[in-house]
């Protein structure tokens, strides 16, 4: 199962192209956060919601909700529900679910996708689930102009200069990165965070990234948990080195980090508990869960423990680069 339009389409739909009916709300706490809910219903004649199944397709409408920053109106999460279904499709349910965030891409603060869900049951009940995540946003450009052969009298105008794109680090760097600023549970996901080089980093015997090198990205995941005693899972993205003029994309696996009370790289939940009786004895069997977050590639997630949680100033973690193709 695939779908598109999640990364902006759906989006678009629902608040620029002015066919939607919206209604406020009222407000709602997500995620630990205040928005503000907004419901939406688009007719099936202008929502452009095209499903293709096996055994049939056609237009639907939707309907669903976004809930929103109040103040920046930044929208955080929209989701969206297949509505006045044609009844020759086979399809009884279909969500769509995506989480935005604010990223940073290039030189610029911008509201992208960070996650999502996309949810079908057919109408024989079988249901498919597909999960998606959108990491390492990068910003693709390119100028163009048109000269024409000036008079003697007037001078050429001198080309413009245009920032350098980031380089590509080599595979297999490691790279120890210091935060410039503590990041705490009171934190939101997408907020942008920064950190130095510690250390610089060589390549072929020389020095390709100084010591003091500004790194920037964002936290990817910053989730609180009540179960299991409490604890929060984290993610961090970083996305790019500057130093000097120069510029290169960071994109690499944490590996290490400094010893921090609660902090563990994997963890088990609750234990449950389950007992088998027959006629001569009792079998008690206890299992631990494992807890998981998803695996995504130029991110560095672990986990916290305890009912609130802080990273320090200074707080190191090694990374080491991966190629971008892989």
């Amino acid at each position: 199962m695939i779908g598109n339009g999640a990364f902006a389409l759906l989006l678009k739909s629902t608040f620029l192209d002015g066919h939607a009916v919206l209604s406020y709300r009222g407000e709602e706490q997500l995620g630990g956060r205040r928005t503000a809910r907004y419901d939406f219903r688009l007719s099936q004649w202008l929502s452009g919601y095209h499903i293709d199944v096996v055994g049939g397709s056609g237009v639907a409408g939707l309907k669903g909700s976004a809930w929103v920053d109040p103040e920046s109106l930044d929208v955080l999460r929209l989701e969206t529900r297949a509505d006045e279904i044609p009844p020759a499709l086979p399809v009884k349910e279909l969500t769509t679910i995506v989480n935005y965030a604010r990223t940073r891409v290039g030189d610029e603060e911008e509201m992208l996708p960070q996650n999502g869900e996309l949810h079908m049951v057919a109408a024989s009940g079988e249901e498919n689930r597909n999960l998606f995540e959108f990491t390492h946003c990068r910003q693709f450009q390119a100028e163009s102009s048109v000269s024409f052969e000036l008079p003697a009298s007037e001078p050429a105008a001198a080309p413009r200069k245009t920032a350098r794109a980031p380089v590509a680090l080599p595979a297999g760097l490691e790279i120890t990165v210091a935060l410039t600023e503590p990041i705490d549970d009171k934190a939101a996901v997408g907020g942008l965070i920064e950190g130095w080089v510690i250390g610089g980093v060589t390549y072929n015997r020389a020095t390709l990234i100084p010591a003091g090198a500004a790194v920037r990205g964002r936290i990817r995941r910053l989730e609180r948990h009540a179960d299991s005693g409490g604890y929060f899972a984290v993610g961090l993205e970083f996305t790019e080195i500057e130093s000097g003029g120069a510029s290169w994309l960071f994109y690499a696996d944490l590996i290490k980090a400094d010893p921090l009370p609660g902090f563990e790289w994997t963890m088990t939940g609750a234990p449950s508990v389950k007992r088998i009786e027959t006629a001569n004895q009792t079998t008690t069997i206890v299992t631990m869960d494992r807890v998981s977050v998803p695996d995504l590639p130029g991110v560095g997630s672990f986990f916290v423990r305890g009912a609130d949680f802080s990273l320090p100033k200074s707080f190191r973690t090694v990374w080491r680069t991966r190629s971008p193709a892989k």
